[in-house]
């Protein structure tokens, strides 16, 4: 099932979101 596998992945997308978004703000900085 690749939208399960999809599934599990988001979380993990996100997080590796938000860590960019955290690593912009602390270049800035």
């Amino acid at each position: 099932m690749i939208i399960r596998e999809g599934i599990k992945q988001f979380p993990l997308v996100i997080c590796t979101r938000e860590a960019i978004e955290w690593l912009h703000i602390l270049l800035e900085d």
